[in-house]
């Protein structure tokens, strides 16, 4: 615990530049809200498998499995563009370099610097760059 100005204590950490409320990311804070979502998603996949596993006819079942697996895949890229937005808006908030924004978001600054490139470029944070099919040699 960390004392207050009040006299009281506080799990939050004491201002990172300059900003009252800005700390290390901690992964392990996971909202309500949040955990309420991922319950749902978690419930929402196992009904998915449940209906995979039941289907008698394997082919309709891996076309099943696809569907849901690119369908997934869709909302994650819109997480992605979620989470390269809120990258930007800490930096420019915060008004952070590179490395401290590395810091502040627990990654390195190489990471940081993709983060904000693709968030700029519009590309999501989680999708990479297609590579195109190998083609057969003639």
């Amino acid at each position: 615990m960390i004392p207050t100005v009040h006299g009281g204590f506080t799990d939050r950490q004491p201002p990172v530049y300059g900003v009252p409320y800005a700390s290390r990311m901690a992964i392990a804070d996971v909202t309500p809200g949040e955990q309420k979502l991922m319950t749902a998603i978690g419930d929402l996949v196992e009904q998915y498998e449940a209906l995979v596993a039941a289907e008698s006819d394997p082919q309709t079942a891996f076309e099943i499995a696809t569907r849901l697996e690119r369908g997934l895949a869709a909302h994650m890229e819109r997480v992605g563009a979620v989470r390269s937005d809120a990258v930007i808006a800490i930096r420019d908030h915060e008004k952070l370099s590179l490395a401290q924004l590395a810091d502040r978001i627990g990654v390195s600054k190489t990471r940081a610097a993709v983060l904000v490139s693709r968030a700029i470029a519009g590309i999501p944070a989680g999708i990479t760059t297609p590579t195109p099919p190998e083609r057969e040699a003639s």
